[in-house]
């Protein structure tokens, strides 16, 4: 059995035309993605977890663990403007861009996670969000990532990319990221 996971970035303008286009194979599963597994599969606790604060904290088992689809940039999909290069420590984006209105923030909506989709000998889901551009300037998205709940308001960054291709989003425009996680038996 083999999982993979990929990124897609889609960046449009004001008037919904399509800027740019990138699809890569993602490898930036973090070590805070296997202990929540570990966490979720044994009902074990493990202490020294690292929060995307950067505060360490006992992971327990919590039926919202792993819940990506938030609001806002506290879990969910995520963007930045780093460009240090992935590591397996890494518990937070290098230099996240924050939810909001203004200079340098972008209005991240609700995510979305599709159903589990089998053709064949693959099985896969969509996790997909979009942030929109209401800064008043153009920003320039280089790393991606996604955090996810681990417990109540509590979040860690289990997946972070850096693009290929910094993408340019428009004032006015939007990007939207599709992590697409795939099993192939």
């Amino acid at each position: 059995m083999k999982r993979e996971l990929w990124y897609e970035v889609i960046v449009r303008d004001r008037q919904g035309k399509l800027v740019s286009r990138e699809r890569r194979r993602s490898r930036s599963f973090l070590k805070q993605w296997n202990q929540l597994m570990y966490v979720q599969m044994t009902g074990r606790s493990l202490p020294g977890v690292m929060r995307t604060s950067g505060v360490t904290f006992t992971l327990s088992e919590d039926a919202n663990n792993f819940r990506m689809d938030g609001a806002g940039s506290n879990y969910g999909i995520v963007c930045g403007t780093g460009d240090t290069a992935v590591a397996i420590d890494d518990y937070t984006l290098a230099v996240l861009i924050e939810y909001g209105v203004g200079a340098g923030l972008f209005n991240y909506q609700a995510g979305t996670i599709s159903t589990v989709s089998i053709a064949g000998s693959r099985a896969e889901f969509v996790n997909s969000r979009t942030a929109l551009n209401n800064s008043g300037g153009l920003i320039t998205v280089k790393e991606v990532g996604i955090y996810t709940r681990a417990g109540p308001s509590t979040y860690v960054c289990g997946i972070r990319d850096v693009l290929e291709t910094p993408q340019d989003v428009p004032d006015g425009g939007g990007i939207t990221i599709n992590y697409t996680l795939e099993v192939v038996a």
